[in-house]
C-alpha cells in the first residue's frame, strides 16, 4: 500500500545510434524501469527488454535505490520480454550488494515463464525469492 510520502521516478530508455553527432533513434522504447519507494521496501517495475545495451540502465536504476541506502528490493518483472545474460548480472551484482552485511535482498515477483527457465538454468533461483505477485512480494518485508 502506498503512503503520501512515495516517490516514483521513470526512466525509458531507447536505442540510439550517433551519426555526426546527430542521435537516429533505432527502434520505440526498448526498456522502461519505474521505481516507488515504501515504508519498508522498494517497488522497481521493469518492462520492455534488458539485454546488452540496456543492462546499465537496470544497474544504474537498481544502484539509485541502494545509494540512497535502501536495499530491501522488489524487481517486478510481469512487463518484461526478454533478459539475456548480461541484465542477470546486473541482478547478481545488485544482489551481492543488497545482501552484504544482512542488509536486505533484491526479491522477484510477476517472473515471466520464459525468463523463469532462463533463471532456473543459470542457477539463479537459489539466490532470488520469487513471488507470484508484486504485492506478496512488498508484503515479505
Amino acid at each position: 500500500m502506498e503512503h503520501p510520502g512515495n516517490q516514483q521516478d521513470t526512466l525509458q530508455f531507447k536505442e540510439v545510434a550517433v551519426l555526426d553527432k546527430e542521435p537516429l533513434i533505432l527502434g520505440g522504447i526498448k526498456m522502461e524501469v519505474t521505481t516507488k519507494q515504501f515504508r519498508n521496501c522498494d517497488l522497481v517495475a521493469v518492462s520492455g527488454r534488458v539485454d546488452s545495451s540496456t543492462a546499465p540502465q537496470l544497474a544504474e536504476a537498481l544502484e539509485g535505490v541502494t545509494g540512497s541506502g535502501r536495499y530491501k528490493i522488489v524487481l517486478d518483472m510481469s512487463g518484461l520480454e526478454y533478459m539475456s545474460s548480461a541484465g542477470f548480472r546486473s541482478l547478481l551484482a545488485s544482489q551481492r550488494l543488497c545482501k552484504r552485511y544482512n542488509r536486505g535482498e533484491i526479491v522477484l515477483a510477476s517472473v515471466p515463464e520464459r525468463i523463469q527457465e532462463a533463471l532456473e538454468l543459470a542457477g539463479f533461483t537459489e539466490l532470488f525469492k520469487t513471488y507470484a505477485d508484486p504485492i506478496d512480494a512488498v508484503g515479505s518485508f
